[in-house]
């Protein structure tokens, strides 16, 4: 449910795992008139050396010249007026933000430039079409801004998010002492702010050895960084029990993978995904329902898919693969719940109490009378974290690493063909190594929430789950998914060593 630009080498597939969508500096492409207010953008931590960069060539064409106008507008080139800035912006972006505070933002950066652009990554628009791309920017105190921007068909900026970077040389960590000190260091890279909960979990994946458990694999923890058994908000992850009560109602005979699923406007969400774009009355089976839940993480698919099997097996299964407390997440809630009532109903508001302060019936008999129908969050409005009021879907990395397992076995069974596949079809990164013969993956994010799950196996078959989660109740602190990918990365690699 968050807007992405699915750009960075290193991490654009995971942008469409999220599930609610950030706060971002500038963004246009959304359904929203609202304008945002005009605040500096937030910053990254200075390198150790702040030495002048050399700069990078931006190439020919409407991206490289839309980013050469950024870098001089938040550096020494004189600064446009509205007008001149206008003819830049595709009226959807005018019309959410505006071109004069787009300026007010730009030039608000311009104390510590100018800034020089030392990376530019994506490819340059082609003639007559939508295309996106990001330069990673530094100024004279060592700090890194990612400028991310998407143009439209006719070459005008739809798009445009400005996150605090971490100093794209700056190599990962080698050895699991240094990936521990990274996690230490997380809330000053994010900004400065100090309220990050962190947890890492690598896990290798072992069959029983005593005689009186019953048979299966098994999660033996290798490295872990925080309480892995802490639960956690989990974004989109929550979509690993949704695929593991599918595949159990296929064991037991209620669907099959071919079962045709009919979308209605009752299950339609927003945001990641495309479902949600398609008629009402469109028919999609089991398998693409599923397909498209984990590979783009489309909330629209996994609702049809909660809609079709019942929340209650969904808890059922959360129980069955090994939850520590599937009662956290009681009553199940699907996508267009959690945006309901997150931001359409404000926790807490004058006329509703904090969700978590519910008693469970009450909770219940509040998510059997939201409205069905079109719903109209706007990914501009879905800002504010709302995992502390117990708005999300929540479970440990041991957790995690058990639905993994659970899915595999699924994977094995007669009737669980497509669960293997349907797992791997994002691998979440693009990270070189020759370690991995499969690679499983699931992440989401929300407002002050990110998080990355793989199952990846080895040539002889060997196994470990990596799980890395990441929180704040800040919502600017997670605005950047740049220092996470490196700790999730890290965590991958080093399971590979």
């Amino acid at each position: 449910m968050r807007p992405h630009l699915p750009l960075r080498p290193s991490s654009h597939l995971r942008y469409a795992a999220a599930a609610v969508t950030l706060s971002l500096f500038l963004v246009g492409c959304t359904a929203s008139g609202e304008t945002p207010a005009a605040t500096e953008a937030p910053r990254s931590t200075p390198s150790e050396a702040a030495e002048a960069p050399a700069a990078v060539e931006l190439p020919a064409g409407p991206l490289g010249d839309h980013a050469r106008w950024l870098v001089g507008q938040m550096s020494t080139d004189p600064v446009d007026d509205a007008t001149a800035a206008s003819a830049r912006f595709s009226q959807t972006m005018l019309d959410q933000v505006g071109a004069d505070t787009i300026l007010l933002r730009l030039e608000s950066l311009r104390s510590t430039g100018p800034w020089t652009p030392v990376e530019f990554y994506g490819s340059e628009a082609e003639a007559g079409s939508e295309a996106e791309a990001g330069v990673t920017i530094q100024d004279t105190a060592g700090t890194f801004l990612d400028a991310r921007i998407a143009v439209d068909a006719d070459g005008l900026v739809a798009g445009l998010q400005l996150t605090p970077r971490t100093d794209p040389a700056r190599t990962a960590p080698s050895s699991w002492e240094e990936l521990d000190e990274r996690v230490d260091e997380l809330g000053e890279r994010l900004g400065g702010l100090v309220d990050v909960d962190a947890v890492v979990l690598v896990s290798r994946v072992t069959d029983a050895t005593d005689p009186s458990q019953a048979p299966g694999a098994r999660c033996e923890p290798v490295h872990s960084t925080g309480d892995v058994d802490a639960a956690m908000p989990l974004g989109s992850v929550f979509k690993l029990y949704v695929l593991a009560a599918v595949a159990e109602a296929v064991e037991t005979g209620t669907l099959t993978w071919d079962t045709p699923l009919t979308l209605t406007d009752d299950v339609r969400s927003l945001s990641s995904g495309t479902l949600q774009d398609q008629p009402a009355g469109t028919v999609v089976t089991v398998r693409e329902a599923a397909g498209a839940m984990i590979e783009v993480s489309d909330n629209t698919a996994a609702d049809l898919l909660v809609a079709t099997v019942g929340r209650d097996a969904v808890l059922a299964t959360m129980t069955a693969t090994g939850h520590s407390d599937p009662s956290l997440n009681t009553p199940f809630l699907m996508t267009r719940d959690v945006l309901r009532l997150g931001w359409a109903v404000a926790p807490g508001g004058p006329e509703t109490p904090a969700w978590n302060a519910l008693s469970e019936p009450e909770q219940a008999a509040t998510v059997a009378a939201l409205p069905g129908g079109r719903i109209g969050i706007y990914a501009d409005a879905t800002a504010t974290p709302v995992w502390q009021d117990g708005l999300d879907w929540f479970a440990s990395a041991a957790d995690l690493c058990a639905v993994h397992v659970a899915l595999q076995d699924a994977a094995g069974t007669p009737t669980g063909g497509p669960v293997r596949e349907i797992l791997a079809a994002n691998p979440g990164t693009e990270i070189e190594t020759d370690a991995w013969s499969y690679l499983a993956y699931k992440g989401g994010g929300m407002p002050g929430v990110l998080t990355d799950s793989w199952y990846a196996q080895d040539v002889d078959g060997s196994a470990v789950v990596v799980t890395v989660l990441l929180t704040s109740s800040d919502p600017a602190t997670l605005q950047s998914t740049d220092a996470f990918d490196e700790l999730s990365e890290a965590a991958l690699t080093l399971a590979a060593g």
